[in-house]
């Protein structure tokens, strides 16, 4: 788990001010309370105001089971209406009830779900903190010991540091409107920034942090880039590109992938980001994404879903691409390697 003087660097790179009312919500069990209290302790030293809320797997399965109706109303909702700061401390996949969970009350959970995002969904910040537990690591196609070993050194950053780092890349490609990724001799794609906002994350979205990225327009993605080890549903492949039309990804060299991309939902194909990782203890892809985008010197883009960052592809879907390439800005700033040099 954590070490107060993290949760504290933490708490600060979030962005918290005096006065902020700081809903934390611990997705975990009891035994896992003192990382709640600790976060607690590290807001309130702020001059902030900590709300505690536990999503217990456990609990909510003995609460739904013995529930006879809906046992939260529209007036516990609104008790969330003066909270500007949310923060969900994960130890394991939020929402995602318990195994044994109630079939015939599963309904009333889900709206329960339903009402409470839609009640947190305008705050200020709202802030996803992973910790490196057993279980979030199952996804990762790592090694527990592995997984904690660099999720902490991925933590363990000097967040100021990445913040004017981020902000300063942020600020050299304001008013570039054109991007050209080029992975290797044979290998361009072009895509359209025009009016599109770059995001920052650096501590006040999902945590581990370190990226900048941006939705491009939806149409304009055209050309390919070429990606020599893709992690995918637990395959690698290797030596793959990708091939993009009107925005469109519409075909790749594997056939594997090709068969992957037909089953996908409507409109799940289209570019919907590009990101650029900052992080510099993040040092190698390993096929865990929410790592592998963080680390300095990769490119990815993502395809699907882009409407929560100021794009306009409503989509079930979001999936990246983690690359290492090079950038070009309207043909006055490049970014190789994790920084910015001005070519004219």
């Amino acid at each position: 788990m954590f070490k107060r003087e993290l949760i504290k660097r933490i708490v600060e790179a979030i962005g918290i001010k005096k006065g902020d009312i700081v809903l934390l919500q611990l997705w975990g069990e009891d035994e896992e309370r003192e990382i709640l209290k600790d976060f607690s302790y590290e807001v309130a030293a702020i001059g902030a105001t900590p709300m505690e809320q536990q999503h217990s797997r456990i609990y909510y399965k003995n609460l739904f089971e013995a529930t006879k109706d809906k046992c939260y109303s529209q007036r516990f909702f609104k008790s969330f209406e003066e909270v500007s700061v949310v923060i969900d401390i994960c130890t394991y996949e939020p929402v995602k009830p318990h195994k044994e969970f109630p079939k015939d009350k599963i309904n009333f959970y889900r709206e329960y779900m339903r009402e409470l995002f839609k009640a947190l969904s305008n705050k200020e910040k709202f802030v996803q903190i992973t910790v490196p537990t057993i279980e979030n690591s199952l996804g990762s196609n790592l090694d527990f010991e592995e997984y904690k070993t660099l999720m902490m050194k991925a933590y363990n950053i000097n967040y100021d540091e990445l913040k004017i780092k981020s902000n300063d890349m942020v600020n050299a490609l304001l008013n570039k409107d054109l991007a050209k990724i080029i992975t290797d001799k044979d290998h361009e794609l072009y895509l359209s920034l025009e009016n599109r906002h770059w995001y920052i994350d650096t501590g006040d979205g999902d945590l581990p942090c370190g990226e900048i990225y941006i939705a491009p327009i939806e149409n304009s993605a055209k050309g390919s880039i070429f990606i020599e080890k893709l992690f995918l549903e637990g395959k690698i492949l290797e030596n793959l590109v990708l091939t993009f039309k009107y925005g469109r990804l519409i075909n790749s060299s594997s056939e594997i992938f090709n068969e992957y991309l037909k089953t996908l939902p409507e409109n799940a194909n289209v570019l919907c980001e590009l990101g650029i990782g900052l992080n510099e203890n993040v040092t190698d892809l390993v096929g865990y994404t929410a790592l592998d985008e963080k680390a300095k010197g990769t490119i990815h883009i993502a395809i699907g879903m882009n409407t929560m960052f100021g794009g306009n592809n409503q989509c079930s879907y979001h999936k990246d691409f983690v690359f290492k390439g090079t950038l070009i800005f309207n043909d006055e700033i490049k970014i190789e390697h994790g920084e910015v040099e001005v070519l004219r």
